[in-house]
């Protein structure tokens, strides 16, 4: 969930855009309907806030009534993105294992899928969340890169919070999932470029500049490269590419926050040659320069 703070303070100006931001959310971030709930702000606000998210001292659970077959209790440990979560099960008294748990029913469009056209309309609802806060945003003059004090209008207890938060800002969840929440800074920077009239042109990104080494223990090739200019449109991933063959081939996909890459599926002894491409909304940017280094 997306909400400015200064509507949600005077709800006879913000009505709009908290229902419009939260159903975007709801597409991207879905499972975080599940996630972990602990001491909400609403508690330290006096309630106002909070008041749909009662206060709990235990991790939610889910038992033999939940998602999970065979009657094991298990704890959400932080949502992956909008239908998936990381859950820890107890499997067997004194016995818990980590997984993921896809959300049936459930495919909500990822920024950073593989799938071309799932991540097409991933970034087509973050343009048109973008259209709406700069709507908003114009219309009542608040600044998308500011921030504003709340004042709680029972307690009268006051925090200053950014113009544009996240629900997670304000309470115990993971609402939006922390891949679209770390976008938020480009998501605030995008809304005053729209709102300014003079939006840079947009392109493709830079090329990485891409290092290749032995990897120091255990078996491969480790790369590493500096994050190029993204060319006004915020990178979603980066593709490692190896030259098999007299050709570069894809050989994996990493996420915009991720700069390094170790290949273990080389052999010991030989050379192995890469290059890096980094891709934003736009496209995908030129290969970096050729890195090559010796198999461990």
């Amino acid at each position: 969930m997306v909400i400015t703070l200064k509507h949600f303070a005077l709800p006879q100006r913000g009505g709009a855009l908290l229902l419009a931001a939260a159903c975007f959310a709801a597409g991207l971030t879905a499972g975080a309907l599940i996630a972990p709930v602990g001491a909400s702000l609403g508690a330290n606000f006096g309630g106002a806030v909070g008041a749909a998210q009662p206060a709990r001292t235990e991790p939610a659970t889910m038992t033999q009534a939940g998602a999970l077959r065979g009657g094991h209790a298990a704890e959400v440990v932080r949502v992956i993105d909008g239908d998936t979560f990381e859950a820890r099960v107890r499997i067997w008294p004194g016995m818990e294992v980590t997984t993921r748990v896809r959300l049936r029913g459930i495919d909500a469009p990822e920024m950073h899928a593989r799938c071309e056209d799932e991540r097409v309309k991933a970034l087509a609802a973050r343009d048109a969340l973008v259209q709406l806060l700069a709507w908003k945003a114009e219309r009542h003059g608040i600044d998308p890169l500011g921030s504003s004090l709340y004042t709680n209008a029972v307690s009268g207890t006051q925090k200053t919070f950014a113009n544009i938060s996240g629900h997670r800002d304000l309470a115990a969840t993971e609402c939006p999932g922390g891949t679209f929440y770390a976008t938020f800074p480009q998501l605030r920077q995008a809304v005053a470029t729209l709102i300014s009239g003079n939006p840079p042109a947009q392109t493709v990104p830079g090329a990485p500049t891409l290092s290749a080494a032995k990897a120091a223990t255990g078996k491969g090739i480790r790369l590493d490269w500096t994050a190029p200019s993204d060319g006004g449109s915020p990178i979603i991933e980066y593709r490692v590419l190896r030259l098999i063959n007299g050709s570069f081939s894809r050989i994996a996909t990493v996420s915009a926050t991720t700069t390094s890459y170790r290949d273990t599926s080389t052999t010991r002894g030989r050379t192995y040659t890469y290059v890096v491409r980094a891709v934003n909304a736009l496209g995908v940017g030129p290969y970096s320069n050729q890195a090559s280094a010796v198999a461990r």
